[in-house]
C-alpha cells in the first residue's frame, strides 16, 4: 500500500482531511468545550515571524515521523485490510480506538511507570478531535489509493498546526 503513487484524488483527500479537522476544531472552539485546549496563543507571542515560521516547519518535520508516519503507518496500513475498509462501522470502530490509544500514556503514568503524562491525552476534546483526525485520515487514505503519504500528510499538519499555533506544545509539556 506504501508504494502506490501520489494522485490527484489524494491531494484532494489530504486537503478535505486537514479542512474536515479544522471544520471541527472551529466547532468545538465555538461550542466553548476546548477554551484550553485550542487557544491561539499569537496574541501573547513574542518570537519573530520569522521564527514562528521556523518554530512550525520545525514540529512539521518533527509530527512527520512521530505521529504521522509511525501511527500511520499501523492504524491505516497494517490495520486496513488490502482492498480498503469494508464499511462505514469498521472505519469508525478502529477510529475510536485511534482516539482511546492515546489513554495509554495516562494509563501508564497510574502505574507508576512514566513520572508525568499530558494531561491533554486525556482531555475530552483532544479525544474527540483525535477521532476527526482518525477518520480524516482514513479518508485520505481511502481517496488515495491506499497511499501511505496521504494521512501522514494530514496527520502531521494537523498535529504540527496544534503543537505551534494552537499552543498543544504548552500542553503536552505540561508547562
Amino acid at each position: 500500500a506504501a508504494k502506490r503513487k501520489p494522485t490527484m484524488e489524494g491531494f484532494q483527500g489530504v486537503g478535505l482531511g486537514i479542512g474536515a479537522i479544522g471544520v471541527a476544531a472551529i466547532g468545538i472552539k465555538a461550542c466553548g468545550i476546548a477554551d484550553s485546549f485550542l487557544s491561539i496563543p499569537y496574541q501573547d507571542d513574542n518570537r519573530e515571524p520569522i521564527q514562528r515560521t521556523y518554530d512550525f516547519c520545525k514540529n512539521l518535520g518533527r509530527t512527520l515521523i512521530l505521529p504521522g508516519l509511525t501511527e500511520e503507518l499501523f492504524w491505516r496500513v497494517v490495520l486496513t485490510p488490502s482492498g480498503g475498509f469494508q464499511s462505514v462501522t469498521s472505519v469508525l470502530l478502529l477510529n475510536t480506538v485511534f482516539s482511546l490509544y492515546h489513554l495509554i500514556p495516562r494509563g501508564i503514568e497510574k502505574m507508576g511507570l512514566i513520572e508525568k503524562a499530558p494531561e491533554a491525552f486525556s482531555d475530552p476534546a483532544f479525544l474527540g478531535l483525535a477521532f476527526v483526525l482518525g477518520n480524516a485520515c482514513s479518508y485520505a487514505y481511502h481517496a488515495s489509493n491506499y497511499s501511505l503519504y496521504a494521512p501522514v500528510l494530514v496527520h502531521a499538519v494537523a498535529v504540527a498546526f496544534w503543537l505551534d499555533v494552537c499552543g498543544g506544545e504548552k500542553l503536552i509539556r505540561n508547562v
